[in-house]
């Protein structure tokens, strides 16, 4: 497959005591101690007989969930080579393209059944797709790599892995010991010290602590002065909102809540752009505390979208409170005696479900409120066909901790600091500097800096 295992993944096995295999830096529930992980367990252990299934899963955000069905075992042919493909259909999706929804508009774009303006968001997938066509497809041209190697040259920064890959996972098994002999204080005082270099393996300790370390990650949250640091601490509100999102349960609700005013004050995007997604994993115990913000109109529209859009969030992952939801956003969309921004926002929220009921509204909000920057009639009519947009509510936010991403964020850093606006340290080794330190703060309804014409919260601040 085209795929570059750039992505959590994990395998579902059904039955009376269904199992979970997750990736090694896949978090998701990583309080409840998983069945097994995908570097140590074979599929042969677990499909054994005809008619035996399972469910691969890869991209969390795009959701692609596979069947695979044991359909015959027959006697080994000498003379093949295994595994083989002995046949399939179609091109594999495009990485990062969306989910199903995605898939969908890439594959009129690459046929021509859907030729978007030069003004149209669809404008840059011709030359994204670069000759991608849906239809080809040649079991000769499958390529079967060792497994275990390309899972790790997936999160090598500079290519194939290199005989230093051995190495690396030693020091990463290292590290996950090191981690388990820490007490709570320890790892607290980590969040300080470490910026953002601490690993997948770091935050995988924090979350196998359960609820009794939310507590004193709230003092973190709750301490003014650490929304301001300039030092390495910089990054300690990060991991603390990070980790207790993922640790979820009623405990973690009201520490939450609290970080979305001092988020929004300080522009912490990594924060406020993970923050509805967060909400979504916590759950139904956080919407009457949403609902609190979302409702007072006294309050800036900035705190206000984070609700709207963590009540979408719970509702995706809870399809039994979607009609609650949106029945919820519908009443503040269309009260004329709501504050604009707060009209707008909700408008905004009900916009990414896609439900043409909901188009007379929008169309209403697009049309009339003058403070409307967020979506236009063509965007209304879209979502009035059925197009949905979930990416900010499926956004995986422990991808931070991830060696790939690790690896970016250090480069990042290193071209910054040695472009001339930043001079490294005398020692030898960078500064650490925060994102609110590294460029001026941008409001996401601007023009994203990049130069692509979006609005910075749907660009590089998503």
């Amino acid at each position: 497959m085209g795929w570059t295992d750039s992505h959590l993944h994990a395998y579902e096995i059904p039955g009376a005591n269904p199992v979970r295999i997750e990736s090694p830096y896949a978090i998701e529930d990583m309080h409840e101690e998983p069945d097994a992980f995908t570097t140590q367990a074979l599929i042969s252990s677990f499909l054994k007989e005809e008619g035996d299934t399972a469910v691969y899963e890869y991209d969390f955000g795009d959701g692609w969930r596979h069947e695979a069905l044991l359909e015959r075992i027959l006697p080994k042919d000498p003379g093949m080579k295994y595994p083989a493909c002995l046949d399939g259909k179609r091109t594999c999706p495009p990485e990062d393209c969306g989910g199903l929804g995605g898939y969908a508009v890439c594959v009129k774009v690459a046929t021509g059944e859907l030729v978007p303006h030069e003004d149209d968001d669809d404008f840059r997938l011709i030359a994204w797709l670069d000759g991608w066509q849906p239809e080809e497809f040649n079991p000769k041209d499958v390529v079967f790599e060792n497994p275990r190697t390309r899972f790790l040259e997936s999160f090598e920064e500079d290519g194939p892995l290199s005989p230093a890959g051995t190495e690396m996972e030693n020091n990463t098994n290292a590290q996950a010991v090191a981690y388990t002999a820490l007490s709570d204080a320890e790892l607290i005082n980590l969040m300080f010290t470490g910026a953002d270099l601490l690993p997948m393996e770091f935050a995988r300790e924090v979350i196998a602590r359960g609820t009794r370390i939310i507590a004193p990650m709230a003092e973190i949250t709750a301490e003014p002065k650490n929304w301001e640091r300039g030092d390495a601490g910089w990054c300690a509100v990060l991991h603390s909102v990070f980790l207790t999102g993922a640790i979820g349960g009623k405990e973690a609700v009201n520490p939450l809540i609290d970080t979305i005013f001092p988020a929004a004050g300080t522009s912490n995007y990594w924060i406020t752009e993970a923050l509805p997604a967060i909400f979504g994993r916590v759950g139904l115990c956080a919407v009457d505390k949403l609902k609190i913000i979302a409702r007072n109109s006294a309050w800036d529209w900035y705190p206000r979208s984070t609700a709207f859009e963590g009540l979408g969030a719970i509702a995706l992952n809870n399809p039994e409170f979607e009609p609650e939801a949106l029945s919820f956003l519908v009443a503040i969309a269309a009260d004329k005696k709501e504050d604009p921004e707060g009209r707008v926002w909700a408008g905004q929220t009900l916009l990414n479900f896609g439900k043409a009921e909901h188009k007379d509204l929008l169309l209403e909000l697009a049309e009339t409120v003058v403070l409307n920057r967020e979506f236009s009639r063509d965007n209304v009519e879209k979502a009035a066909s059925g197009k949905t947009c979930f990416t900010q509510y499926q956004k995986d936010w422990l991808s931070f901790y991830s060696p790939a991403e690790l690896a970016a964020r250090q480069k990042r850093w290193k071209k910054e600091a040695c472009s001339g606006d930043e001079e490294p340290e005398s020692n030898g080794q960078l500064p650490i500097f925060s994102e609110m330190e590294r460029a001026p703060k941008i409001g996401r309804n601007e023009p994203c800096p990049c130069g692509s014409g979006k609005k910075y919260k749907k660009c590089c601040g998503g």
